[in-house]
């Protein structure tokens, strides 16, 4: 192999690896939350409203699960409005997320229950 070949595989091996970690990093520094209806009956809307932004879940069968991503745009908590097929509102505050760098990789959870309670966790 002479030293024109090598150096073209280093460059390649090189280029590869940077991306896959890249593509790591990337996955790892989303933020991600999960809303799941365990409620016993359809939901007709899911919001969630973090840093000022909303995010709407729709209308959500029993014992369906969704998954959105999030930006964390400075300080904020989770604040999580769901309406039922029957007209019934329930609303709950959980969690606290903050910019810079605590502003990747957080995860929250969110479970309507059958007392139609809303259970939040965030895991930073």
């Amino acid at each position: 192999m002479n030293s024109r070949t090598f150096a073209r595989l280093v460059l390649t091996v090189a280029l590869l690896a940077f991306a896959l970690l890249g593509l790591a990093l990337r996955l790892k520094i989303r933020n991600t939350m999960v809303v799941a209806n365990q409620s016993g009956s359809l939901v007709k809307q899911v919001e969630v409203t973090v840093c000022g932004t909303r995010h709407a879940f729709g209308e959500m069968k029993d014992g369906e699960i969704r998954k959105q991503h999030f930006a964390i745009k400075g300080d904020g908590s989770f604040l999580v409005v769901a309406t039922w097929a029957d007209g019934m509102a329930s609303t709950n505050g959980f969690g606290y997320v903050t910019g810079g760098t605590m502003g990747y990789g957080n995860r929250a959870e969110i479970e309507l229950t059958r007392e139609r309670a809303i259970v939040g966790k965030h895991h930073p």
